[in-house]
């Protein structure tokens, strides 16, 4: 009996069958010194991305490279994280919820590779703090009134304390768990703009809006290239976009080195560091995304999957403030 028809549940019709792929081969792999070992398994996908064969067969005693890495992956995806998408009520995309897969890591032992550092609660929209939740996660918070400088309004000084970017790192030390405030980038980046809501009043189009995001522990600064004007039901507003400068790669603009913005143009911010994921974000809908980074995603109209989304110019990021208040009326 081969190893796939004894388990047949853990495979589809789309994966590649095991062929000569024997009990002897399974029960070899099937032990701690091997795929039960996450060094072991990431050592597959490296083996198989440098296409070692020799290398592979060596240590796996099979020569089906493909395979044995396209099944670790389908595992991983669809059987430990439940598939690529999850389905998830308006109240917990607005207030957070328990992420099941995490959860398990968190109270996985240790020895079994759980991590109780890690946050299992995921949070997409920032919560409504109260001021005791700000002391206790974030330390004092600090901002700008713009009482003594009216261009001031809302900026950012300070967060924990410290007057440059950091987020909260968690971790566990071997004994408990710990957390500490850590920069994510290769060099302290300094507070500068506010939360982009309320900004300073008097605009003009020839302003800077300056603005610091604190989920994603970056800002930039937006202007208003063209000058838009934007009705929203008689109240006039100035568009201020943020200029593609901000979404370039290391070899376009050198500034974005601090950002570790290697690889792709079209990219706001890489999140790999403060997450520990393979996340950025974009403009909306992958605009100006670099192709080779925009061919890796298919973005669908709804969940039929029959019309795909073509981003337009409209997708860029900007702010439409209403000029004599400063109040931001869509970022």
């Amino acid at each position: 009996m081969s190893f796939v028809s004894r388990f047949p549940k853990l495979f589809n019709e789309s994966l590649p069958l095991f062929a000569g792929f024997d009990d002897e081969v399974a029960n070899f792999l099937l032990s701690y010194d091997n795929l039960f070992n996450s060094i072991m398994c990431s050592r597959v996908f490296l083996n198989f991305k440098n296409n070692d064969i020799d290398q592979f067969y060596k240590l796996y005693k099979t020569s089906y490279a493909k395979e044995l890495t396209f099944y670790l992956r389908y595992i991983v995806i669809e059987l430990a994280w439940g598939g690529w998408t999850m389905t998830r009520p308006v109240h917990e995309l607005l207030w957070g919820y328990d992420d099941p897969f995490i959860t398990k890591l968190k109270h996985q032992p240790v020895l079994m590779g759980g991590d109780p550092s890690v946050n299992a609660f995921i949070n997409i929209n920032d919560i409504n703090k109260t001021k005791e939740s700000i002391m206790s996660r974030w330390g004092r918070q600090k901002q700008r009134t713009g009482k003594n400088n009216v261009n001031d309004v809302g900026v950012q000084v300070s967060i924990a304390d410290l007057d440059y970017t950091t987020y909260e790192r968690h971790y566990f030390d071997g004994n408990e768990s710990r957390i500490d405030y850590a920069n994510p980038w290769y060099k302290e980046v300094k507070y500068a703009g506010g939360n982009a809501g309320h900004n300073a009043p008097g605009l003009t189009k020839d302003s800077i809006v300056s603005i610091y995001i604190p989920s994603l522990f970056r800002g930039g600064s937006g202007t208003s290239p063209g000058f838009e004007e934007i009705d929203y039901y008689g109240l006039k507003t100035h568009r201020y976009e943020l200029p593609e400068s901000l979404f370039a790669n290391v070899s376009k603009n050198p500034e974005n080195r601090v950002y570790d913005l290697y690889k792709w143009d079209g990219v706001f911010v890489n999140l790999t560091s403060p997450t520990s994921l393979p996340a950025f974000i974009t403009n909306k809908h992958n605009l100006y995304l670099q192709k080779e980074a925009f061919d890796l995603f298919k973005l669908y109209t709804n969940t039929s999957k029959k019309a795909e989304v073509v981003p337009i110019p409209i997708d860029r990021s900007y702010l439409d403030i209403e000029p004599n208040s400063g109040i931001a009326l869509y970022i």
